[in-house]
């Protein structure tokens, strides 16, 4: 059996995810601030490849304390984490909201990167796995319109260098993956690119 944990499980990247992995025989569980969304897909994953297959938790990656609470309830239904993804994302440049977009699209991203070392680590008792952190083609390409939003990935993909490193692999045993789309159909920033985005 092997388990994967999904940020931003319920739409976009994260939805297509999740639908794939539990097709390759994944445990799934869907960690996102949207219920409602989040709950319908886990229903339905759990109608396709039977009960027990998928769970959901209600989970704002920005917050240390939401996120362990979700790891730990994962641990506790299905005994160990094998995948990480860190796909929860978050759009807003205005000087109101800039904030949010470094704590979900960077914190949330480290916070759930540590978390993995924590539970999945070799030197923590864990068998190791996989940490895929979704960042942007943006992270590396100039783009004046989102500047801020841009810059949280090439953070993102900076971190992931460093934690993709052979000493970082020698301590926990997770290999770290940054994946860089340049969009997805069906992600709400697509769909409504004039209003900030949690994706």
């Amino acid at each position: 059996m092997k388990v994967a944990v999904v940020t931003g499980g319920s739409s976009g990247i994260g939805h297509h995810l999740c639908k794939k992995l539990a097709d390759q025989n994944y445990k799934v569980a869907i960690l996102d601030v949207e219920e409602k969304e989040g709950l319908d897909l886990c229903n339905n994953l759990n109608k396709i490849y039977g009960s027990g297959s998928c769970i959901f938790c209600k989970c704002d990656v920005s917050d240390e304390t939401s996120f362990k609470k979700s790891f730990e309830m994962t641990i506790k239904e299905w005994g160990k984490v094998d995948i990480l993804v860190n796909n929860a994302g978050y759009w807003d440049d205005s000087p109101e909201g800039w904030r949010k977009s470094i704590d979900v699209n960077v914190k949330g991203t480290i916070s759930g990167s540590l978390l993995a070392v924590q539970y999945m680590g070799k030197n923590h008792g864990g068998n190791g796995g996989i940490v895929l952190n979704v960042a942007s083609i943006l992270g590396f390409t100039v783009y004046p319109m989102m500047p801020i939003y841009a810059s949280t990935k090439a953070a993102v993909l900076k971190f992931t260098r460093d934690m993709g490193t052979e000493h970082q692999y020698q301590l926990h045993g997770i290999k770290f993956i940054a994946m860089c789309p340049h969009g997805a159909l069906g992600s709400k920033f697509l769909s409504n690119p004039e209003k900030k985005m949690i994706f």
